[in-house]
This record gives C-alpha cells, structure tokens and sequence, in this order.
C-alpha cells in the first residue's frame, strides 16, 4: 500500500483485507497465548496488558491504513463538496459513485468495531463481567487511541455520505414519480421506502451506535418532512370533486396510459400513499 502506485492499481487496493490481517495477527496472538498469560503471569491482568500493547501495533499500522484509505478515496474532499452543496458553482458527487465508498466504509468500520468488542472482551473479567481492577483507565486509553479516533474520523465520512445518498435519492424518486397500473399507489411511495430500507439496513450492519442513531433519525427526517410534503403537493394538485368525476370517466375502452392521466386515479393515488 505504500508503494507509488499508478490510478488502476490505486482503485484496486484492498484496504479492508489489509486492516484485517492487522486484526488476526494481534487475535492470533492474544489466543495462543491466553492460556500461558491467565496460567503464568498474573491471570486477566496479563490478558489486559498484553491486549494493549498489541493494540500499539494497530495503532501504528491500522491507523496508516485508514489513513492511506481516506487519501485514495479522497474522503475529505467528497464530504466537503457534499457539504457544501448549498454553495453556487459546487458540482455535487454522483449519488451511485458514493454508493461504492459507502460499501467500503461499512466494511472497514464493522471488522473494526468487531475487533474492538474483541480487545475488550479480552480485557474482562468473566468471573465479575466487568473490566480487571486497576485497569480502567488502561482500557479508556484504548478507545481513545489512535486507531479508534481514525475510525471515528471515518464513522464521520460515512454518516455524512449516507445521509447525501439518502436524501438524493428519495429526492429523485420523488421527481419522477408517476401512477403504476394496477396498483394502489404511485410509483414515489415504494421507491421511497425502498430507498430509506436499504439505507437502514445498511447503518445498522456498520454495528456502530453512532451510525445507528444518526441514520434512522435522518430516516425520521426524510418520512416527517420531505415525503409528506411531497404527499401532501399531490393532494393539492387535486381535490375531492376530481376524485369523483375523473373515477367515473375512463371508459371502457380507454388505456392504461389514459387510466394513468385521470385525474381521479392521480388523487386516489396519493390519498392511499398517504
């Protein structure tokens, strides 16, 4: 990964695998040899104190990766455009290019929150189910570390993309909506659930609280604001008395693409929707 690298190779790099040999070498490590620490050296307060200064090796070598991974990726500059977005002449980022960095940081920030539940499993005690006596502020420098504040960092890139994902998406969806035939209501209302389903399902694998909680608020947000109101514009466009004229209009021989402009199957549409 240190090596100059021309763009082809650059996009194929696999930072994930490379965190997660990092992972198994320091898991290896403190299970071969738990045995020996628990037995010889003092029982959980060896574990402990071996789990840390093994974990000095992801500090150093994780933290490179994820640092090397944020410049490929040009992470910083993505959530400063998408930031920015209000600003004039900022062209914003595909919603599909960001997609693919999402998948890569969901994989990066789930191995490393299951190594960090690892690390501190090791270091607590089964007997009492808390952390070793003496050796809190030992574990509260491991979650502080190095490696753990560079994973926040990307946490913060993830949640910035995935709500920029989400709310361009539903936005599109509601763009293009249009009346299906044969169902019940138009085309925005599966498209929007559709979007805002993956999308939590998507936060709540990268088994971070933060992620959890920042994306089923924006969730929250997209349903209470954006969607209503676009429900809502659908109502207004229309009213009760075309509800009734326009379901009594179509005839028999009329198709599915005149069914589709009745102004009657438009407001039943979004009453049903709502």
């Amino acid at each position: 990964l240190k090596g100059r690298a021309g763009q082809e190779e650059q996009e194929e790099a696999d930072f994930c695998s490379a965190l997660t040999n990092v992972f198994q070498d320091i898991a290896t490590a403190l299970e071969q040899n738990n045995d020996l620490l628990t037995t010889a050296f003092g029982g959980i307060k060896a574990v402990t104190r071996a789990a840390l200064e093994l974990h000095k090796e992801c500090d150093v070598h994780g933290s490179a990766i994820i640092r090397r991974f944020a410049e490929f990726r040009n992470l910083k500059r993505l959530a400063n455009d998408i930031n920015r977005k209000g600003s004039s002449n900022n062209e914003l980022p595909d919603p599909r290019a960001v997609e693919s960095y999402l998948e890569e940081l969901l994989m990066i920030c789930q191995r490393s929150e299951e190594y960090s539940n690892f690390l501190l499993d090791k270091m607590t005690d089964e007997a009492t189910g808390k952390i070793a006596t003496g050796k809190i502020a030992m574990a509260n420098s491991f979650k502080t570390g190095t490696f753990n504040l560079s994973v926040q960092e990307l946490i913060g890139y993830y949640i910035t993309m995935e709500e920029y994902y989400m709310n361009e998406n539903v936005r599109k969806a509601v763009s293009i909506d249009e009346l299906v035939e044969g169902a019940l209501t138009s085309s925005m209302v599966d498209d929007v659930f559709y979007i805002l389903q993956k999308c939590a399902r998507r936060t709540v694998g990268a088994s971070s609280v933060q992620c959890v909680c920042a994306g089923l608020n924006n969730v929250n947000h997209i349903l209470s604001s954006e969607f209503m109101q676009a429900l809502g514009g659908r109502l207004r466009s229309a009213s009760v008395q075309k509800l009734v004229v326009g379901l009594g209009a179509p005839s028999q021989s009329a198709s599915s693409a005149s069914l589709n402009r009745a102004p009657g199957l438009e407001f039943a549409a979004a009453l049903n929707g709502v």
